[in-house]
């Protein structure tokens, strides 16, 4: 058995969940509301989990961090909150993790920086806030998209730091990046979308940006 969308009562999905789901490979939760069943199921061939797009609550239940295997995780479009769970850094294999459009409080979390197979990272629509270092990014050299509108993060980093890696889609909308221009977008150069309003920039844009934007699908207003 592959990808399965399972639907009905949470205790219903549960019991599917824990007694025919060995050779899951990925499942999907649709129309589902409330908490996710808590029993520890053994789905340990899962390699993906979409629970996106439900009326899910906490709590969030810990054996879903449990697979190391999993390379997909979407939570996103649902009414999780609280600081983002710990045990996310456990799930080393993840190239794929969304989060957005949920409740999720706090910082950041440094060990983010650890998930080294990460491609897409979508944090937008939380009420975060706090500092981003460099120490964020540091092992994340495989990252291509990273999503993260309305949060009020403020990114500060040494004076001559690059990103790890080359980005192809950038949206930090409303965080505290001005009133200078990123000097480290310098070196983005693989970029096709950009989305950078409200974050306080007031410098003149520099000249080598049009480097950048001679390529870019879409750039939405830096400079508001």
């Amino acid at each position: 058995m592959n990808w399965n969308h399972l639907t009905g009562r949470p205790a219903v999905v549960g019991f599917f969940m824990a007694y025919v789901v060995d050779a899951l490979t990925g499942v999907g939760v649709v129309g589902q509301t409330g908490p996710i069943p808590s029993s520890p199921y053994n789905i340990t061939s899962l390699r993906e989990i979409d629970l996106s797009r439900n009326d899910l609550g906490l709590p969030i239940p810990e054996w879903l961090f449990n697979h190391k295997d999993l390379t997909n995780l979407n939570l996103g479009y649902n009414h999780f909150g609280g600081p983002i769970p710990g045990g996310i850094v456990n799930m080393t294999s993840l190239s794929f993790l969304d989060i957005s459009h949920n409740q999720f409080i706090g910082t950041l979390p440094e060990t983010i920086g650890q998930l080294k197979m990460l491609t897409v990272l979508d944090i937008s629509y939380n009420s975060f806030e706090g500092v981003v270092s460099e120490v964020h990014f540091a092992h994340l050299a495989s990252l291509e998209y990273f999503i993260a509108r309305a949060s009020s993060f403020t990114l500060k980093t040494r004076q001559g730091w690059f990103p790890p890696s080359n980005l192809r889609t950038l949206a930090l909308d409303s965080w505290h990046l001005g009133p200078e221009f990123p000097m480290w977008l310098q070196r983005q150069t693989q970029l096709l979308g950009l989305s950078l309003s409200n974050t306080g920039i007031s410098a003149t844009i520099p000249t080598w940006f049009s480097n950048i934007s001679s390529h870019l699908w879409f750039c939405l207003p830096l400079l508001l």
